[in-house]
């Protein structure tokens, strides 16, 4: 443990070498799969009309690779946090790079390979290159998954992504004090499945919680529902009232950044606060169409979901402010993929930095 917390220190806490050390990683990952794509084309024997080409294509290859994840900020991303966004990014980037390898492969006769290894190479890059962010992710969350006896048992009321949040952020940390054994979600849907390797036991009525509770163990609720909804926050936690369980909630002032450490006893404001309202889409449409967007806590549950919204009415541009470097990577990566054509800045800062 005390060597990788030396390497973390050394590598983590200095951007350029950790970036030189990720840059690395790919060159090699992406000259085994260029070897590996002539093994399968040539059988071990390369031609003697493609064997010169060899060593300037592999060249041209790593170039054309590094500039294709340099331009969509691939190596600026933390592995242990690979998703489906980063390995869509991957794949777009990766799909950039041969294009860009075949096209001088077409113009520059010395760099020319048969079609075979392009699309061998194309591959064998994106299983290497995302199989072994996936990997890492896997490896951090089984060793830091490890259930401390102590740890008080939890329960989560919703299946969301405040929930969702929740239970990652428990899973990622090695010194949890928390261990959640199960979520109750009123969606029909949802009951039966898991989420982050949880079972959903069913809705958040009085039975199924009573129930939960007794052969769980369960030690503390956690009432993760949206933050508008008082009348059943209200309900939830009469309900553990009188189950006389300890029920703690989501802070409205920390929503965008769900954390275990940032849950609180409920207050009475939460308890009286109304239902959502339903908002005027034309007049929404009407006032941030052509504009500039301002988002802060976009990497967050509600702050990616209002960026998401903004985005479908065709804001001018959007600017994601995230005091959190994770968080932004996501949802810049998100709204990039889902929308290639919009003007999309993230901005590293807290609300609270009144200079910045």
């Amino acid at each position: 443990m005390p060597r990788i917390s030396l390497l973390e220190k050394a590598f983590l806490t200095r951007p350029a070498v950790r970036r030189l050390l990720i840059v690395l990683v790919h060159l090699a990952l992406w000259s085994a799969s260029f070897w590996l794509a002539l093994e399968l084309r040539f059988d071990g024997a390369i031609e003697r009309n493609f064997a010169a080409a060899v060593p300037k294509a592999l060249v041209a290859l790593l170039l054309v690779r590094v500039i294709s994840f340099a331009v969509t900020k691939l190596f600026r991303g933390m592995w242990r946090y690979a998703g489906m966004p980063e390995l869509k990014a991957i794949v777009y980037a990766t799909t950039l790079g041969t294009l860009g390898f075949s096209l001088l492969g077409l113009m520059i006769s010395d760099l020319r390979m048969p079609r075979s290894i392009y699309l061998g190479e194309y591959l064998a890059s994106i299983v290497f290159v995302g199989g072994l962010r996936l990997a890492l992710r896997v490896l951090r969350e089984r060793a830091s998954g490890r259930v401390d006896p102590e740890a008080v048992r939890t329960l989560i009321i919703g299946a969301g992504d405040a929930g969702e949040s929740l239970l990652r952020d428990v899973q990622r940390s090695a010194a949890s004090k928390w261990t959640v054994v199960g979520i109750l979600d009123d969606d029909p849907y949802k009951h039966g499945s898991t989420l982050r390797d949880v079972p959903i036991l069913g809705p958040a009525d009085e039975d199924t919680l009573k129930r939960a509770i007794e052969v769980r163990e369960v030690q503390l609720v956690v009432i993760a529902v949206p933050s508008g909804n008082g009348k059943r926050t209200r309900e939830l936690t009469n309900l553990c009232r009188k189950l006389q369980v300890r029920a703690k909630i989501i802070p409205s002032d920390r929503i965008e950044g769900v954390q275990f450490g940032n849950l609180r006893d409920v207050a009475i404001e939460d308890l009286l606060q109304r239902d959502a309202i339903q908002l005027d889409v034309k007049q929404v449409d009407a006032f941030v169409a052509g504009r500039v967007v301002l988002v802060t806590g976009a990497g967050g549950s509600i702050g990616s979901e209002l960026c998401r919204q903004i985005l479908g009415f065709k804001a001018k541009k959007l600017l994601l402010l995230d005091h959190d470097e994770n968080a932004l990577y996501e949802i810049e990566r998100e709204l990039r993929g889902a929308h290639p054509g919009m003007a999309i800045e993230p901005l590293m800062g807290d609300i609270t930095d009144v200079s910045r």
